[in-house]
């Protein structure tokens, strides 16, 4: 059977800040108005602010990009991202860090819900490298072997943490 890999960034629905460091964040670079907002994409990189601020990038140079990875790795799918650092919860699954929310979901066919959990996903040992930055990269698999799945895919969704 053929096997499918296709990463989609799930951006908030939502355009107010989740917290004052958002904000902060914002005011650092300049950003206001309609260009203040998770949604906006002010250099035009692809990446909307939420994604900038989630991967500690600089939302007014489209020269500074990081989008998600993804690879095999011993028959399992594996999604390499950056993500802030000093959070709280399990990465990949719930993970909560400056506000926002970092979740891998999973599904088998497009037109199913997308599922997430510490049943599905895994960090994958020995891969957080702290950037010394705020940031820190992290690849997470899935726990199902390609072999023994017809598709798969994974996006990331970052959510504003209440």
């Amino acid at each position: 059977p053929r096997k499918f890999m296709r990463l989609v960034l799930v951006p908030t629905d939502g355009e107010n800040p989740p917290t004052l460091s958002f904000s902060t964040w914002l005011t650092s670079f300049g950003l206001t108005g309609t260009n203040a907002t998770l949604n906006a994409d002010p250099d035009h990189d692809g990446l909307k602010n939420v994604f900038e601020y989630g991967f500690g990038l600089n939302p007014t140079n489209a020269a500074s990009v990081a989008f998600p990875t993804a690879s095999l790795a011993s028959d399992h799918l594996v999604l390499t991202y950056r993500q802030r650092t000093g959070g709280t919860g399990t990465v990949g699954v719930d993970y909560t860090a400056a506000g926002l929310t970092y979740t891998v979901q999973v599904t088998g066919d497009l037109a199913a819900a997308w599922q997430s959990g510490a049943a599905l996903v895994e960090l994958v040992p020995g891969s957080r490298v702290d950037n010394g930055d705020g940031i820190e990269t992290v690849s997470v698999r899935l726990k199902q072997t390609l072999s023994s799945a017809t598709r798969k895919f994974v996006r990331l969704v970052l959510i504003p943490a209440p």
